[in-house]
């Protein structure tokens, strides 16, 4: 069965610069991995526009990754509710209480309730995706899904209190993009299991803690983050087998 990847390789015609012989070895490395570690993959020097295009293949591989490890958490977002999954978007409740939510449910999505203040977990989860929630201040039962592998907080101006992922140590996969009140990542530890960490767009975190951090999560494959160049290069350093996405800078100052 052809992957996503083999596919998108096979029918782009900017990939014609890959040595042919290698490109199974190449998709037959870990599903996320550093950029240096595919470099020898290559018959020639590439430039940048080419190593942005090998990001699009590194993201592919890691979407069929999560879809594959969990098939039941990668229901559509169209979905509205199946066994597995639900889905409210534009929800204008000013608490949704997924308690009430019937059936086995492993996967919520939460997208664009604008009024919600207060979301109650509901027990068992195994992935939590919360986009656009401007007035959310609170998700309550958090720290008690201990079963959570896959957890997005995005767009969320209003909550801050990340401590409740210290006792998460199964979560594979961590977004908390776009997260304003986000200041460090002290609630990240070395019993954590991370192998991808999204903390893009976080004006106010503190780069310099969480490279220390980082450095603990020993399975941690990929790290999306905004840095500024001099940061980049500490980032790297620190950092050699993770494949660190950086590709917009914070201004200088």
């Amino acid at each position: 069965m052809v992957t996503i990847y083999n596919d998108f390789i096979k029918n782009h015609t900017n990939y014609d610069f890959f040595d042919q012989e290698k490109v199974k070895e190449f998709l037959d490395l870990p599903i996320i991995y550093s950029l240096d570690s595919i470099l020898p993959a290559f018959s020639r020097e590439i430039g940048y526009n080419e190593i942005m295009n090998i990001r699009v293949i590194l993201n592919y591989k890691y979407r069929e990754q999560r879809n594959n490890l969990y098939p039941y958490l990668a229901a559509s977002l169209e979905t509205v509710v199946s066994e597995f999954f639900v889905n409210l978007f534009g929800d204008k409740s000013e608490i949704i209480d997924c308690t009430k939510l019937e059936g086995d449910v492993k996967k919520i999505s939460l997208v664009a309730c604008r009024k919600c203040e207060k979301v109650i977990t509901k027990p068992n989860l195994e992935m939590l995706f919360i986009d656009t929630m401007p007035k959310m201040t609170e998700i309550e039962g958090l720290s008690k899904l201990i079963d959570l592998k896959d957890l997005t907080i995005y767009r969320t101006p209003k909550f801050n209190n990340f401590d409740d992922i210290k006792v998460l140590k199964n979560l594979l996969f961590l977004n908390l993009d776009n997260s304003k009140t986000l200041v460090n990542l002290d609630f990240l530890t070395e019993e954590h299991n991370l192998i991808f960490l999204d903390v893009s767009f976080c004006p106010n975190l503190n780069i310099m803690s969480s490279i220390e951090v980082l450095k603990k999560l020993k399975n941690l494959k990929q790290v999306n983050i905004t840095l500024k160049k001099k940061e980049l290069e500490l980032v790297l350093e620190a950092l050699p087998n993770v494949y660190i996405n950086s590709n917009k800078f914070k201004k200088e100052n």
